[in-house]
């Protein structure tokens, strides 16, 4: 029969175990749920869009460079962001930026009312309301950039605010 100090030791060393257990397995599911969704976002997918006429256009099949920016007018970052973008337009005229937001239609019409730049040749402003590309790409943050080649492969993802100067750092490796 176990003595009570016994029973103590192997309540802890199972304990133990079992939270060692718990965290390898959190690890490597946390290892293998990052390489999945980095390998989904390599090649950019064929998900329809809608520009802010209700117009569909598939991102893909614009030519050149593009930058993908998941973003919220009412962002301070994506301002500043957009801020960014027009200096890079001014720098870099080859590229396309798409802006996506899951923002009411209305209210993104009202945006690019007061800022043009998605009207601008090569820019666009679409409008993800049902989160499919949001959800293919794990956005979680806003500016959320993706930076695609002309074949659509991923060349660089960046999450938060980036400036124009890195920016074109990055865009003058592929070119």
């Amino acid at each position: 029969m176990m003595t009570k100090k016994k029973k103590i030791k192997t309540l802890i060393l199972i304990s133990v175990s079992l939270l060692f257990l718990i965290l390898a397995y959190s690890f490597v599911n946390s290892y293998y749920t990052k390489h999945t969704r980095e390998a989904e976002l390599i090649e950019l997918p064929d998900i329809p869009l809608h520009d802010l006429s209700g117009n569909n256009f598939n991102i893909e099949q614009l030519e050149g460079l593009k930058i993908l920016v998941f973003m919220d007018p009412d962002c301070i970052y994506c301002k500043n962001q957009i801020k960014e973008f027009k200096e890079l337009r001014k720098r870099l005229s080859y590229l396309t930026i798409v802006g996506i937001s899951e923002q009411p239609l209305e209210k993104l019409k009202d945006y690019i009312n007061t800022e043009p730049f998605f009207n601008e040749p090569k820019n666009f402003m679409t409008h993800d309301y049902t989160s499919k590309m949001a959800d293919h790409f794990w956005i979680g943050t806003t500016p959320h950039l993706l930076i695609y080649d002309e074949n659509n492969q991923l060349i660089k993802q960046n999450k938060g605010f980036i400036n124009a100067d890195k920016l074109i750092a990055i865009l003058e490796k592929v070119q």
